[in-house]
């Protein structure tokens, strides 16, 4: 089970300024996904940024989840932030979403919660129509 949470407001903000990249998930030969994990909580969140941003864009906020209760995934989507970013290559929100089902199938995520702000709203929605799609119910 899973939740999906869309943000729409326009206050989260881009800052690339005193960041070092944190850890590397290997999506492709060419792409490399920039992300972290915070917290050693029972209750994990994957957080999706919106688009022209990074996983910075959650600073404000990932300090109110008590890490103790919560594990934090941060994730610069491809072309964002830290995580590659190729000239000829599809950025679509497709894409996008098949590298966060990789990304939550790497990480053995499972009952989560899937925070999208904008871009990664989108991109939110369509990964959760993919899991639903992805199970398989036996009626008796």
């Amino acid at each position: 089970m899973f939740i999906t949470l869309i943000l729409s407001c326009t206050s989260l903000k881009f800052v690339k300024e005193n960041y070092t990249p944190q850890l590397k998930f290997i999506y492709s030969q060419n792409v490399t996904i920039n992300h972290e994990i915070n917290g050693s909580g029972k209750i994990p969140i994957l957080f999706l940024h919106g688009f022209g941003a990074s996983l910075n864009s959650w600073n404000d906020i990932k300090s109110r989840f008590p890490i103790d209760k919560y594990k934090l995934y941060l994730m610069d989507l491809k072309g964002h932030g830290f995580s590659s970013k190729l000239n000829t290559n599809d950025y679509s929100i497709k894409e996008q979403t098949n590298i966060v089902l990789e990304f939550i199938k790497y990480h053995d995520l499972n009952d989560f919660i899937l925070i999208g702000h904008s871009y990664g709203g989108g991109i939110a929605i369509l990964t959760q129509l993919e899991l639903l799609n992805s199970l398989h119910f036996n009626i008796a």
